[in-house]
């Protein structure tokens, strides 16, 4: 492998594992600087490690001080986006500065997303998938989704998409947003840091 087409930082929050945990028991982050962390990823580009380079779950605050330092900018910020956990303002801001946004975990993995009523109902007009649904209201809101799967058939599916959701129907989807019990992946839990509160 000579190089990547797209390098993330995986987390706005960092833990060494090797480093343990501190005397309150919380795990101990590393003491590196963003912008020095950005530095070195501009490096991998500089070498032609790789071809882009991005974030992800940042915050808009970290992307927007990102943008004042880098001389590359993020050209992505990954964020776990489904209609029950929609990150939302997040995901426009940072479409609104440049900076395109991928979604993780479109298909609501564990929640109800498949199961809504506006999602079933546009699967149902379509005669298509509730995951074909799911992804193209990600890709009609801007997003680039990313999905995984073993299955033959079901990544044909996923790349099947020829087919427009109305105003209506995705706004019907954009109202399905549920807050912090909807979401998958619990960074708050995984860092010891309360970054879903309103602080």
């Amino acid at each position: 492998l000579d190089y990547v087409d797209l390098y993330l930082v995986h987390s706005a929050v960092g833990v060494d594992e090797r480093a343990g945990l501190d005397d309150r028991g919380r795990k101990i982050r590393p003491k590196i600087p963003f912008h020095a962390l950005w530095r070195d990823m501009e490096g991998l580009v500089a070498s032609g490690k790789a071809r882009s380079i991005g974030v992800s779950n940042w915050s808009c605050l970290q992307v927007a001080d990102a943008l004042n330092y880098a001389t590359i900018p993020p050209a992505v910020n990954q964020l776990e986006i489904h209609p029950t956990w929609s990150s939302e303002d997040l995901a426009q801001w940072c479409l609104s500065v440049g900076v395109k946004v991928m979604a993780y975990c479109p298909l609501g993995s564990g929640k109800p997303d498949m199961q809504l009523e506006a999602v079933r109902k546009a699967a149902s007009r379509l005669g298509v998938s509730p995951a074909q649904v799911l992804l193209k209201w990600s890709l009609q809101k801007g997003y680039v989704p990313v999905t995984k799967s073993v299955n033959v058939a079901r990544m044909r599916s996923n790349l099947a998409l020829d087919f427009e959701l109305t105003a209506q129907e995705v706004q019907a989807l954009d109202a399905c947003e549920g807050g912090v019990a909807m979401k998958i992946c619990d960074h708050a839990g995984e860092f010891d840091l309360p970054l879903y509160s309103r602080l």
